[in-house]
Formats: structure tokens, sequence, C-alpha cells
């Protein structure tokens, strides 16, 4: 079976008319005609009859039949298609870091998805600074990542998408617990469990010196 046939009678059925299919996909009226004789001989039935006392093109039972199955079957081959020719594009090494994906890459996989790139991405997941030094070694393409001071790097492009906060948290009986807001010179006498050097936030707590991770 020709593709072409059922893409052909698809939109014949939604069209009712044999000229205006043939000027659609740019070929001669009895192309039209051969294809649904075609697929006519292939099914054993009737698909299409020409009501010329009306000048109507009426469809069968048969072939509306067919047509139901030919709108699937037209809409899994153009996804197949899309997919291959995705499949082809070069790949995209993507740095990820765990917590700054889960909080920005959602706002952004909708725009990828957009831009044909979400299926071309080959993540790697790990801490900012490690991610960092990827990029600029070459080992990733591209990567969401945290930093604590703005990156000035002629090596880099750069584009700020958002700022956030650092937390503490600590129990309800700390005596930081009812501050709104925490110096990290404050933090210089306590004992932290944090990420480690991989991740942006051991960079930030250098700021404060004598501080204990």
């Amino acid at each position: 079976m020709n593709t072409k046939d059922l893409a052909y009678f698809k939109a014949l059925v939604e069209k009712r008319n044999y000229t205006v299919v043939a000027k659609a996909f740019n070929v001669s009226q009895p192309t039209i005609t051969q294809a649904v004789k075609r697929l006519e001989r292939e099914f054993e039935d009737d698909l299409v009859y020409v009501d010329r006392a009306h000048n109507r093109t009426e469809i069968t039972r048969s072939g509306l039949l067919l047509y139901e199955k030919a709108s699937t079957i037209t809409a899994n081959l153009n996804l197949a298609h899309q997919e291959i020719e995705n499949a082809k594009l070069s790949r995209i090494r993507f740095g990820l870091p765990p917590i700054i994906g889960s909080l920005y890459f959602p706002s952004l996989a909708g725009q990828l998805l957009k831009e044909g790139l979400l299926q071309r991405l080959d993540v790697t997941e790990t801490g900012s600074g490690d991610l960092l030094e990827a990029v600029k070694n070459g080992k990733v393409d591209i990567a969401l990542l945290a930093s604590v001071l703005p990156l000035h790097d002629s090596s880099l492009n750069v584009r700020h998408i958002g700022s956030r906060p650092f937390v503490i948290v600590v129990s309800c009986q700390h005596r930081l617990a009812n501050q709104g807001s925490v110096y990290f010179k404050e933090l210089a006498d306590e004992e932290f469990i944090m990420l480690n050097r991989r991740f942006v936030h051991p960079k930030a707590f250098k700021a404060s010196a004598g501080l204990r991770v």
C-alpha cells in the first residue's frame, strides 16, 4: 500500500472534491482517481461514490471506516518522520544541578520542546561547581547552574534567569530560629551539614572566616 494513496484519500474525504485535492497536492486529478482505485482494490470494496446527478462526491461506509484508520496512520507516520529527523540531529550535552533544576527547568522545558531541543538533551546531573568547570573544559555544551557572584568570563555566554536566597534550617530552639534574615558572619561558629564542594553552597560559606563545614 502506498502511504500517499492514504493521504490523497484522507484529503478527498475532507474536501469531497477531486480537483481541489489534486491542486492541494500539486498533482493531476487522474492521480487522485487512480489512488482511490488502488485502495478499493486493496480492500475489495467501494470507498467513494460520485453522484453525477447532483455533482457530489459521497463516501461509502467502508470509506468512512478507512478514513478513520487513515487519519491515525497518517498522524503516526508524521510523528515517526519527526522523531527520526530529531534523532539525526546532534546531541546537546546539558548540565543540570538537581536542586537548581527542580526550581528552574520546568519553566524552560516548554520552550525547549517547542524549539525541538528537549529530545536532543543528554543530561548530566551534578553540582553547579562541577558543571561550571565542565562547561569551561568543553565537557558540557550548556548548563543551568547557580553562582554566588555574577559570572564575568569572556569564554562563557551567560544569561541570568533568576535569583534565590540561601536558606538556613535550624531547630526551633536555636538562637537564629526567630531571625528573619541571617548574615554569613553570624554563622562562623556554627557547625553545618551541607552539600559537598561539587555544589555552589560551600563557596558561599567561605565568606564566613572560620566556618566549620
